[in-house]
């Protein structure tokens, strides 16, 4: 399940809220995503077969850059994120954050330059 109850639509930044191609291309890969169960999206895999890694994961708060855990906290949602948050590979560079919690991924920021936890 998707939820956009914490979605920061305000924020106005490296990973501000999608407009035209991008919010069409985050668009269909939550229609695609929500066509699959937690288990299938989890074991997806990206990269060269000698160097397979998980597509989607979880990030750790601390490998986040120093904007995003302010801009956690600043939206009081470090009272609601415990240790990580969770992250969707879109694109090459391009990630759909958000609150995993169960089953519900809450989707936060669209990371169009890999910024949120950089390289």
């Amino acid at each position: 399940m998707i939820s956009f109850q914490y979605a920061d639509r305000q924020y106005d930044g490296e990973w501000s809220w999608p407009t035209g191609d991008e919010a069409q291309v985050v668009l269909d890969a939550m229609i695609e995503f929500s066509k699959s169960t937690w288990a299938e999206l989890v074991t997806q895999q990206t990269g060269p077969p000698h160097k397979r890694r998980p597509k989607h994961h979880s990030e750790g708060l601390g490998a986040l850059c120093k904007e995003a855990q302010e801009r956690l906290s600043e939206l009081h949602l470090d009272e609601v994120v415990e240790e990580e948050l969770f992250r969707f590979r879109l694109t090459g560079t391009g990630r759909l954050w958000g609150i995993k919690i169960g089953h519900v991924f809450y989707v936060l920021w669209w990371d169009r330059d890999h910024k949120v936890r950089p390289l």
